[in-house]
């Protein structure tokens, strides 16, 4: 590894400006890939111990109340239909029940995915997390078809968020050669979270 020099994140930019631009996305290139091998080199020292079992069951437990939250639906409806007056064939409310969670986790994943490469893994999962409880928690409470849909769609919303923010937390913290294993073992909570909510 002689061959990587020693760069940190505030070196990238500072490139020659008399070199062509052709040049400067060469140097560019050739000082992150030194940033990526410095850092599985030190992923590899520090080894997967302690502290990594920890995050493991952490994260495992936001992705197992994400289950929960999603899974749970299916059980909720039959018992909504009924305090919500929805059961004639006619309306198809149910319906927009269940497609308003899955249009919120679309758009969640879209939103949320550059959003905590911005302010950072664990803070926009924390957010995540927090205004997903919040909102499922509300959403026990409320009697109108349209407000349980909005609540619905806001957990959904952040659950869509949380799920791709704890793969990519989990893998950006394990050496390439456990990586794939791990994040195995990681989306067994999702099903467990669906058993539970069963």
């Amino acid at each position: 590894g002689t061959e990587y020099a020693n760069y940190n994140a505030n070196q990238l930019d500072d490139v020659d400006l008399y070199k062509t631009p052709e040049q400067q996305r060469i140097e560019r290139y050739e000082k992150l890939e030194a940033m990526a091998f410095q850092y599985e080199q030190a992923l590899r020292i520090c080894g997967h111990g302690r502290w990594q079992w920890m995050l493991f069951f952490i994260l495992g437990f936001g992705l197992m109340a994400d289950g929960v939250e999603i899974f749970i639906a299916g059980f909720v409806l039959p018992a909504a239909e009924k305090d919500m007056c929805s059961t004639t064939e006619v309306d198809n409310t149910k319906g927009w029940m269940s497609k308003w969670a899955f249009i919120g986790m679309m758009l969640g994943a879209i939103f949320w995915g550059p959003a905590s490469d911005q302010v950072g893994r664990r803070s926009a999962l924390l957010v995540c997390l927090s205004i997903s409880a919040f909102s499922s928690c509300f959403s026990a409470f409320v009697g109108s078809k349209s407000f349980f849909m909005f609540c619905r769609f806001i957990s959904s919303f952040n659950v869509g968020g949380a799920i791709p923010i704890i793969f990519a937390f989990w893998s950006e913290l394990l050496p390439r050669e456990k990586r794939s294993e791990h994040i195995s073992w990681m989306a067994m909570f999702w099903m467990i979270g669906g058993v539970y909510g069963s």
